[in-house]
C-alpha cells in the first residue's frame, strides 16, 4: 500500500509536468502523452527511487533522475513523433522541472517509505543496549563521623 502511494504521487507529478510541456512543443494527443507518463513513472521508480536512492542519497539519485527522465522522454517522443530539436528541447524541460520536485518526493520517500522498511528489516537484528546494563548502586558517601576522622 505505500508503495502506491509513492508511485499515485510521483504518477500526479510526472503527468502534471508532461501534460503542461509536451503538447507545447510536439503534436502529441492526450493519450500518447499518458502512455509516456506511466512509462517514465514506472522506470524511475523502479530505479531511481528503489535502487539509487536507498544506495547513494538524494542528490545522486536526483541526477540520475534527470539523465533517465531525458533519455525515456526523447526516446519515446522521438519514436511517437519523429526526430526534430523541438521533441529534445521538450524533453529536457520536462525532466528539468520533473527532477526538480523529484528533489522534495525523495525527501518523502526517504522519511515514509525506505525509513520504515529499514527500521522493520533491522528489529530483528539489532539488540537492546538497556537490556544488557548493568545495575550500579548508590553512590558511597563518607559518613559525617568518618569526616571528622579524616580531618585529624
Amino acid at each position: 500500500m505505500k508503495h502506491f502511494i509513492a508511485v499515485s504521487i510521483k504518477l500526479g507529478l510526472a503527468s502534471i509536468v508532461l501534460f503542461s510541456i509536451l503538447p507545447i512543443f510536439s503534436a502529441l494527443n492526450i493519450g500518447k502523452i499518458f502512455f509516456i507518463t506511466v512509462l517514465v513513472t514506472g522506470v524511475s521508480y523502479m530505479i531511481g527511487d528503489l535502487f539509487i536512492l536507498p544506495a547513494s542519497g538524494n542528490a545522486i539519485a536526483t541526477i540520475a533522475d534527470f539523465v533517465l527522465f531525458t533519455a525515456t522522454i526523447s526516446f519515446l517522443c522521438f519514436n511517437l513523433v519523429g526526430a526534430n530539436f523541438y521533441v529534445l528541447m521538450a524533453s529536457v524541460f520536462a525532466a528539468t522541472f520533473i527532477s526538480f520536485c523529484e528533489a522534495f518526493f525523495h525527501v518523502f520517500m526517504e522519511e515514509n517509505i525506505l525509513a520504515k522498511t529499514n527500521k522493520q528489516e533491522n528489529r530483528e537484528f539489532t539488540i537492546d543496549a538497556n537490556r544488557f546494563q548493568p545495575e550500579f548502586s548508590k553512590e558511597i558517601a563518607i559518613r559525617p563521623d568518618r569526616k571528622k576522622d579524616k580531618e585529624k
